[in-house]
């Protein structure tokens, strides 16, 4: 009897030393308190602001003045800064802005002409026929940007556009589908040709010689009434550096837009289109 009470009261008394103990490392080792805790869980801060447009000089047509720009991680939008605050223009893709021309035009439109460029601002383009080029033509009217032209939307830029018809014998004919526009067009069967249209099966079309959704080149002419762009377009051949030829687009500015008033088919040597000669042309009545 007196063994079992003395091992009841070791009992008793070890569950209190251990008792005292645990009190003493749960104070040591304690969560931090809850306001610390959240401190340390908070997450971290995201950058939601944009970066800072890289703008052209500021250009002054009239009474308006413009500011283009672009940000370098988002170059598919336009910025444009006026006095009436800061708009964006949504491109149909990635375009980079070189320089910007005022445009006086008839009707008192007082615009600007932005070229825009498909390659980054660094880049070194060694050929001409590898240039891909576009302009866009804005005017602020009552506070709001608005786009009188924008080749890069231009009919002879969109997907199949261009029908494209050959046979073995090196016999091409080229149709506008927009304009109606045809050439027809005799290739020299030199031995590369030779085995191209050895591996087809007679008329037909093929993607090997559609162009790219941009202008070779573009040019402005600042004339008032007779303001226009001209604008190239490539239609790629067998080799790179022999094309089938170009098309070439007058836009002209009347009646208070951008007209397409002719339209033209050349050839031109090599990488560096040498020596062009025109093959037709056709001009348009407005």
């Amino acid at each position: 009897m007196m063994r079992d009470l003395r091992n009841i009261f070791l009992a008793v008394l070890s569950m209190a030393i251990l008792s005292g103990c645990g009190s003493e490392q749960i104070g040591t080792t304690n969560p931090p308190s809850p306001a610390s805790s959240a401190s340390d869980l908070k997450p971290p801060i995201l950058q939601t602001s944009k970066p800072e447009p890289i703008y052209l000089d500021e250009i002054r047509a009239g009474q308006n003045t413009y500011r283009i720009g672009y940000r370098p991680q988002q170059p598919e939008v336009l910025i444009i800064q006026t006095s009436s605050g800061v708009q964006e223009l949504q491109l149909p893709q990635a375009a980079f802005p070189v320089n910007a021309s005022p445009l006086m035009l008839d009707g008192g439109h007082d615009a600007v002409a932005v070229r825009l460029h498909y390659f980054e601002p660094e880049a070194t383009i060694q050929n001409p026929i590898d240039e891909r080029w576009a302009y866009v033509v804005l005017e602020e009217t009552g506070g709001k940007i608005e786009t009188l032209l924008n080749t890069m939307n231009a009919a002879p830029n969109q997907a199949d556009n261009f029908q494209i018809r050959f046979d073995r014998e090196g016999h091409f004919e080229i149709r506008d589908r927009n304009t109606s526009f045809t050439v027809a067009l005799n290739i020299e069967a030199v031995e590369e040709y030779r085995r191209f249209f050895d591996r087809i099966d007679g008329d037909q079309q093929t993607p090997q010689f559609q162009p790219s959704d941009w202008f070779t080149l573009v040019t402005l002419t600042a004339a008032g009434p007779k303001t226009e762009i001209v604008c190239v377009k490539l239609i790629p051949g067998i080799r790179r550096e022999a094309p089938l030829g170009y098309f070439q687009y007058h836009y002209r500015w009347m009646n208070g837009e951008f007209a397409l008033t002719k339209e033209s088919f050349f050839t031109a040597a090599g990488v560096f289109m040498e020596n062009p000669k025109i093959i037709k042309e056709k001009t348009f009545e407005r």
